[in-house]
């Protein structure tokens, strides 16, 4: 009877895990300090994110952008989920993550706006 146990158990474990493993994420992290352009943090303070996958080259075709509006940290830092943002352009269940380079390209307006520039 203890065998039949041990097997039961693995079994519910394949089942359990198998399916989580073949999911792709919907979203993943960023985060940022972001500060001005002397280089200061800027500190509890409204920013407006754009951010565009590119696959192939970092100059390449986009194929998912978003924006995102987010308040900094006491720290200046910003944290996003790329992925839970508005699209601007595809969908990020769309993108094909395989046998393809996918390279970001975020911009930010540090007033809140929409008048982006590039982080280097």
């Amino acid at each position: 009877m203890p065998t039949l146990f041990r097997y039961a158990g693995f079994l519910l474990c394949l089942m359990i895990f198998l399916p989580a493993s073949a999911q792709v994420p919907q979203s993943f992290s960023y985060q940022a300090v972001c500060r001005n352009t002397n280089g200061t943090p800027l500190l509890n303070q409204p920013v407006h994110f754009n951010i565009e996958l590119l696959q192939g080259s970092i100059t390449g075709t986009v194929v998912y952008a978003e924006t995102q509006c987010d308040t900094t940290s006491a720290f200046g830092v910003s944290m996003l989920e790329i992925g839970r943002g508005t699209p601007t352009t595809g969908t990020f269940a769309g993108i094909s993550w395989a046998n393809t380079p996918t390279f970001i390209r975020i911009s930010f307006d540090a007033t809140g706006g929409n008048n982006f520039i590039p982080l280097g």
